[in-house]
């Protein structure tokens, strides 16, 4: 409530309205997001999903995600896994996401000299809505246990988020031991068959 009030408003007197979806086909888009909801532990995950076959392309947790090499390494790594890139990317405006833009805004032009002086990249002002669905399942269905536990260690002081020592070994531990297990629920989300949606069509 404290952080979004409009939007609780809105969902108490049913006032969301459904919309299309358009996109292309699979890689047609690719759409990512950064969540900063674990900001008091300094731990900031991204996202990046394709959004037609509802895939998580990545999903990574470090203690920073507005460097955009940092960011630019993730979609790299998602697209030689591919074996391709996306016709166009997606994000949220903030300088952390210029990196993956003008990446990949730079192969599209090297790769077809007739989009030269294009822009190859969306910038989405509050409405990236597919990576923010991706954030809601995910706070959903693997957060609640894992916040739990951090919570846990904070609350019988097993560590102080004000200790730059304690920190910085707390990152070293638990960065590692997350990444895994949100790699893992990643691979469980993508190798769940999505529900049939008759409006779906290529």
């Amino acid at each position: 409530k404290s952080v979004e009030p409009d939007a609780i408003k809105q969902r108490q007197v049913f006032r969301f309205k459904h919309k299309k979806y358009w996109c292309a086909g699979i890689m047609d888009i690719v759409c990512f997001d950064q969540h900063d909801k674990w900001k008091k532990f300094s731990l900031y995950k991204h996202i990046g999903v394709e959004p037609y076959a509802g895939q998580i392309l990545w999903l990574k947790v470090w203690w920073t995600n507005c460097n955009p090499k940092l960011v630019t390494s993730y979609y790299l790594e998602a697209c030689r896994r591919a074996g391709g890139i996306p016709l166009i990317t997606q994000s949220d405006l903030g300088t952390e996401n210029y990196g993956i833009g003008n990446c990949h805004t730079a192969t599209r032009q090297r790769l077809d000299p007739s989009l030269v002086g294009t822009l190859q990249h969306r910038w989405m002002k509050g409405i990236n809505i597919k990576p923010e669905a991706a954030w809601l399942q995910m706070r959903r269905q693997f957060s609640p246990g894992f916040e739990n536990i951090l919570d846990n260690g904070v609350a019988h002081g097993l560590y102080n988020v004000d200790n730059l020592v304690e920190k910085l070994v707390f990152l070293w531990l638990a960065i590692p031991w997350l990444q895994a297990k949100l790699n893992a629920w990643v691979h469980h989300y993508n190798s769940t068959p999505r529900r049939c949606d008759k409006n779906k069509i290529l």
